[in-house]
């Protein structure tokens, strides 16, 4: 006989977070795809991958790639301590500085634009700076179930899902639809960014710039409409 199993509440505010993570998830992949399409073939937004190089190019004594791969990954750190720094919680409110880590990564991937590209890990190091910023920023809002720039854990996690449902030991739902939407959003911001590579090189990444901008603005206004009603006095704040 099956043991019984509780079924794992929905969290607050969970189309909303989604949607979010789905759409960061397209720009991680957008972004990946760029750098994966370019000469070296090195994916910015997953350390991983990095690190591996990082081991081989030791063993090969490639002084040249080692420096590379060591900024990579101090950058990626660098940019997941920052939006560890500026947020100060791990629920999602609307009080909260998403417009302002949304603003920071779109002027950090900016740079990548503006800096010269010789030597590469000018235009690389913002771009995995900017990916840890986002991956942290995700983490800490979603408590560690959402990961938008590697699918590694994503894919294992639908795996988890599956497994469940072939055991019958019963499969949160909610957690299954959020885990195909992060993977369908990387795969089809890769697919888009290979695309967009094809025609306009590394100056597709002004589409990244624009989204994270102008989400982060927007998020940025409404943030501070909310903070100003919830000082009003209550005998003058809006109805509602």
């Amino acid at each position: 006989m099956n043991a019984s199993h509780e079924v794992e509440p929905r969290p607050e505010y969970f189309y909303q977070t989604a949607l979010a993570a789905s759409a960061l998830a397209g720009v991680a992949g957008y972004v990946n795809a760029l750098t994966v399409a370019g000469a070296l073939h090195i994916g910015t937004t997953h350390m991983t991958g990095v690190t591996t190089r990082l081991s081989v190019d030791l063993v090969q004594a490639r002084q040249d790639h080692l420096v590379l791969d060591l900024s990579l990954l101090i950058a990626f750190v660098l940019g997941a301590a920052v939006s560890g720094g500026v947020l100060d919680s791990t629920r999602l409110r609307l009080g909260r500085r998403y417009g302002v880590l949304l603003m920071m990564e779109s002027a950090v991937l900016s740079l990548s634009l503006l800096l010269p590209g010789d030597p590469i890990v000018l235009r690389l190091a913002p771009l995995a700076l900017a990916a840890g910023l986002q991956n942290a920023m995700a983490t800490q809002y979603s408590r560690a179930i959402v990961r938008t720039t590697h699918m590694s854990g994503v894919l294992t996690d639908i795996g988890i899902a599956i497994g469940k449902a072939v055991a019958r030991r019963g499969v949160t739902g909610w957690r299954l639809f959020l885990y195909l939407g992060l993977f369908f959003g990387f795969a089809t911001g890769g697919l888009f960014g290979a695309l967009a590579y094809t025609k306009m090189g590394h100056h597709a990444l002004v589409v990244p710039v624009a989204i994270t901008g102008v989400g982060g603005l927007i998020y940025f206004v409404a943030r501070l409409r909310w903070l100003r009603r919830a000082t009003l006095p209550s005998d003058v704040a809006p109805s509602r």
